[in-house]
């Protein structure tokens, strides 16, 4: 064997050994990679992933033990990786496979992601041999043939695989070093010793976002004003028009003024302008706004969207899923009418026909087909394997449903359509109206058919034109509070997260915000489900009391996506030669160093006392010399001028008002009998109550 080429996923590998195959050196698959027919090219693959950063036990037995006895902060020297044990007869494979290859070429995704996955599993195995560097965009003929003829030395790109292993080592840092304070931090605050108060460099801004979006609701103020409309018959067409004015009305008598001056008479037109618009599918499906639209028009969580896309993406119904790009490869034109015709065959009664002439303008000018905007992949697009619909999931076929319209519009015209905005007085008073008229279905056609906003009035509406006012009528309305976030509403902002800083915006937007399509459903779901630092109600999210105190006493820059920029920063100087790893860590252990040599004092604000009102009820457990050395486990104020302790009852206090005295609460007592319950006010109140009959008691929580 003379050359070994590692993808990062087993469809890059059966995609190139097909190229070879087509291009007259067929390959074999044999066990775990594929064979050139001349036995001169072997094609293996990696999962994502192979090697993983080390746990912190691995570099030192101190780092393993109870969190509470942990010096901080950790900091490896040198940082170390280690083979998944998932993944190891992967990786045990391409080293025996290593072993025989005299040009070795890493195939992983041309970003900064798989040029690090691709170097990590070679780093130190390569000695004597030639390492290069393939980059493919997209796995049509032509654009594996292109690459293929760019293949460069790997050297060039030791940057960006310092860039990549230096962004693996500061998130080890943040995330080993704060969890671990912050966990110990508010297990001393009461908070369950069996949860985790993870840290993150992305979780804390998303967290972030959802603290300030509630506080935004609990704050505001809601505002009465009122709208006037009038109701006019035009040309056949029911027409409600609007009173037009720029400040609201939130003076009744106001409002009823102008209701009594315009019933009964005449709305008499004063201009009338038509526009033209027209929306065509400029931009297809990448994995976040296949997320967004998949959560606003179907109610599937961006979880739920990534494992269906998964799995039409592993049985060959659709492209990678986790791509962040929105455009084609120019020289996949040729295969556009292949597939939109493998749909009509299967689909035309679901979706309707897709135009398949080879001379489509629409197609072949739509704005999707771009070099230059392809990333390590390219849009999410259905194949020429085509499924049954019935063999999918629900959820499958919704998503595959959504995909399928997506690119099928890029074969349609655009949606066009007029609107006359048309404006008038009644009695002097400014009303207005629009109509609109749809002048070419395009693309919608593919969708289910919607109720225009806007009434459609065929004829003319000419100049000084009296139409007779029908009926005028207010409303009361209510200005509202802006909306809680949605999964998909949350992966959007996300993407296009701002800061106060220009030069940070910038970067952010380069980067396309904080996490990665392929990260942002699995940081939502654990902040939801393992953190519980947001819970789910319906479709919102809202933050929990652990949520806002995380960000409460989190360190500003790691509520937001600032930190993420300057790290961004900082690793292109990397990538660059500007900086070196070691000084990045450095500036890393700084700030964090100062973070774990703070005073931070977390109390757990679940359930405030209800005595003192000062303190928090937190749960501890003890042996108790007034119980005979027995266990207790209660609730206790943790105001040290209080003290009021109550009983726990499914891992809640319990808390009952004195049914006596209706003042004090009843608290666990120790008789020669046995357990009662007393009132807390004893000698005062000297009520007392039997153990079974405290349990059939109902509390206030």
């Amino acid at each position: 064997m003379e050359q070994l080429i590692i993808t990062e996923k087993p469809s890059v590998a059966l995609a190139l050994s097909e190229y070879f195959g087509r291009h007259g050196n067929p390959c074999s698959r044999e066990k775990g990679h594929y064979m050139t027919q001349d036995k001169k090219t072997c094609i293996t693959w990696a999962s994502g992933h192979i090697l993983t950063e080390y746990e912190p036990g691995d570099y030192n037995a101190e780092w393993e033990g109870a969190w509470w006895k942990t010096p901080l902060p950790m900091v490896p020297k040198p940082f170390k990786r280690k083979v998944m044990k998932d993944k190891k007869p992967l990786y045990d494979h391409i080293m025996e496979l290593l072993k025989d290859a005299k040009i070795v070429v890493n195939a992983a995704d041309p970003d900064r992601e798989g040029q690090t996955l691709g170097d990590e599993i070679l780093e130190g195995k390569t000695e004597g041999k030639v390492v290069k560097r393939l980059l493919l965009n997209a796995l049509d003929d032509d654009s594996i043939a292109k690459a293929l003829a760019s293949v460069k030395d790997d050297k060039a790109y030791e940057g960006l695989y310092k860039a990549g292993a230096t962004r693996s080592d500061i998130d080890w840092l943040i995330g080993m070093n704060l969890t671990r304070f912050f966990t110990v931090k508010a297990h001393d605050g009461g908070y369950p010793k069996n949860e985790t108060e993870a840290v993150g460099r992305v979780k804390g801004p998303t967290v972030s976002l959802i603290v300030k979006r509630q506080k935004e609701i609990d704050e505001f103020k809601p505002e009465t004003y009122f709208t006037i409309s009038a109701l006019l018959t035009i040309n056949g067409s029911k027409v409600k028009a609007e009173y037009d004015t720029k400040d609201k009305i939130t003076n009744e008598l106001e409002a009823s003024n102008i209701v009594n001056h315009a019933t009964g008479k005449d709305f008499v037109v004063s201009s009338k302008e038509t526009e033209h618009h027209e929306e065509a599918v400029n931009k297809l499906y990448s994995l976040d706004t296949l997320q967004i639209d998949a959560d606003k028009m179907e109610g599937i969580s961006a979880k739920e969207t990534l494992d269906a896309l998964q799995s039409l993406y592993e049985k060959k119904y659709t492209t990678y899923p986790r791509s962040d790009c929105k455009f084609l490869p120019e020289s996949q034109k040729k295969d556009a009418i292949e597939i939109a015709k493998a749909i009509n065959g299967k689909m035309a009664t679901e979706i309707g026909l897709i135009p398949t002439q080879a001379d489509n303008p629409s197609l072949m000018g739509s704005a999707v087909w771009n070099d230059k905007k392809i990333t390590a992949h390219h849009a999410i697009i259905p194949t020429k394997n085509v499924p049954d619909l019935k063999d999918l999931t629900d959820t499958e076929k919704k998503i595959y449903l959504l995909i399928v319209r997506k690119y099928a519009g890029i074969f349609m015209k655009p949606y066009a359509y007029e609107v006359t905005k048309v404006t008038g007085r009644i009695e002097g008073y400014p009303f207005k109206f629009q109509a609109k008229a749809v002048t070419e279905p395009g693309y919608t056609l593919f969708y289910p058919k919607k109720k225009e906003e806007e009434e459609e009035i065929k004829g003319d509406i000419p100049i000084n034109k009296h139409y007779p006012v029908e009926k005028v009528e207010k409303t009361k309305k209510k200005t509202q509070p802006p909306k809680p976030y949605t999964e998909g509403t949350l992966i959007a902002k996300m993407a296009n997260i701002e800061s106060d800083n220009e030069e940070y915006n910038k970067i952010l937007g380069k980067i396309k915000g904080i996490g990665t399509p392929a990260t942002r459903a699995d940081i939502i779901s654990k902040i939801i489900k393992v953190d519980k630092h947001v819970e789910k109600k319906g479709k919102y999210l809202y933050p929990t009391m652990k949520g806002k105190q995380l960000i409460e006493i989190l360190p500003k820059v790691l509520t937001e996506a600032d930190y993420t920029a300057q790290m961004e920063e900082d690793l292109t100087k990397v990538e660059k030669g500007e900086l070196s790893p070691e000084e990045v860590i450095k500036k890393v252990v700084e700030d964090i160093t100062a973070i774990v040599k703070s005073d931070v004092k977390i109390i757990n604000k679940q359930y405030p006392c209800p005595k003192c009102h000062n303190g928090y009820l937190l749960r501890r457990t003890y042996k108790s010399k007034f119980f005979g050395g027995e266990t207790q486990d209660e609730y206790q104020c943790s105001n040290p001028e209080c003290r009021m302790a109550f009983p726990v009852v499914k891992d809640k206090p319990k808390i009952v008002k004195c049914p006596e005295c209706g003042e004090g609460y009843l608290v666990q007592r120790h008789g020669k009998y046995g357990i009662f319950y007393g009132c807390s006010r004893y000698p005062d109140c000297k009520k007392a109550v039997k153990e079974k009959d405290f349990e059939k008691m109902k509390g206030i929580i």
